[in-house]
């Protein structure tokens, strides 16, 4: 009797076992019916009292099932870990609600962007002046300018913070006073080369305006890009930026007035750099647009979007280095234009 005993309580383990397997594989109907096969092929064995095959039928029908069994509670797991996955760090959360205010914050600016370019297209070309006919300005030399005066190769001539004083006249080595007042910087540099040709073998001369004089009743500003006469201008008073684009004849239907930029202080050092949205004084009448300037600002008025105020200096320096050498403004102009096209 206790072998027969020992030998129900193994089948009726593997029987358990067989039960719990096709739990676990119901969606498994081809592994299920195959198991099920086996299980009744045992169950008849073990009726006959043919015992070892009876277990073998159990068996096979535990292994047709356990690929079944083991797909499905890798399954079930997988779902477990979704169900109880740990909430996202404060600081991740924190980053994307960032990430998204960043983005909605510069589709603002570029919805803002077109919408002032839109309403800057439908402003007449030359609303703050009439057309000069006698367009770029030629300057010519005051009293209390400085001048940078260099001869190629001849270190010792050259001269820095040359003034031209009350008299109107600056000093230079070997040739003494020469009268500057009233001259443009090429006839100054044509007067230096010819004297300089008694004491060096073919000179060449470069003079470059450091500063403007600045006297009372005498305020320089200079203007330059997307306007009819550019140049250098004299005021009175202190003038605004309107002021000094309305005295250069107006913007040119190219002007992108949204993103005007005053250039302040040394050029060849750090300068301060201010962008201006003059479109909005004509808009909405914001005169905090319409700053003051202060003497020898240069003040430019692009054809295109200034995006990084620091790149735009680094196309821009060298030009206006050349161009206060020549005070030519369309020289300057080509070559922003092959540059940076601004």
């Amino acid at each position: 009797m206790k072998t027969p005993l020992r030998e129900r309580l193994i089948l009726i383990c593997l029987f358990l076992a067989v039960s719990r397997c096709v739990s676990y594989a119901q969606e498994q109907v081809d592994a299920r019916l195959e198991a099920r096969q086996h299980y009744l092929q045992g169950k008849e064995y073990y009726s006959q009292g043919r015992y070892q095959e009876a277990s073998s039928e159990f068996e096979k029908g535990i292994e047709v099932l356990s690929p079944a069994r083991i797909q499905f509670e890798q399954a079930i797991e997988k779902e477990a870990r979704k169900a109880i996955a740990p909430p996202a760090p404060a600081e991740s959360l924190k980053e994307k609600i960032r990430q998204k205010k960043k983005a909605q914050a510069k589709q603002r600016q570029e919805d803002e962007q077109e919408s002032e370019a839109e309403e800057l297209a439908s402003l007449p070309a030359g609303t703050l002046g009439q057309v000069s006919a006698e367009g770029e300005r030629e300057y010519y030399l005051d009293i209390g300018d400085v001048l940078d005066v260099s001869v190629w190769q001849v270190p010792d001539l050259s001269r820095s913070e040359v003034i031209v004083r009350p008299d109107g006249r600056v000093s230079f080595p070997l040739i003494g006073d020469i009268k500057a007042e009233g001259l443009s910087l090429v006839q100054l540099d044509d007067m230096i080369t010819g004297k300089l040709r008694a004491y060096v073998k073919s000179p060449e001369v470069s003079i470059m305006i450091r500063r403007f004089g600045d006297r009372d009743g005498n305020h320089k500003v200079v203007v330059l890009g997307e306007i009819f006469s550019p140049g250098v201008y004299k005021f009175d008073d202190i003038p605004t930026v309107t002021e000094v684009i309305a005295s250069a004849g107006g913007y040119t239907k190219y002007a992108v007035l949204n993103s005007v930029v005053v250039i302040r202080g040394d050029v060849k050092a750090k300068p301060e750099l201010v962008r201006l949205n003059v479109a909005r004084i004509f808009r909405s009448g914001n005169l905090s647009q319409n700053i003051l300037l202060k003497p020898n600002d240069i003040v430019y008025v692009p054809r295109s979007f200034i995006g990084k105020l620091n790149v735009f200096m680094e196309i821009i320096q060298p030009a206006i280095n050349e161009y206060l050498q020549t005070l030519n403004a369309q020289n300057l102009q080509r070559a922003v234009r092959t540059k940076g096209g601004i």
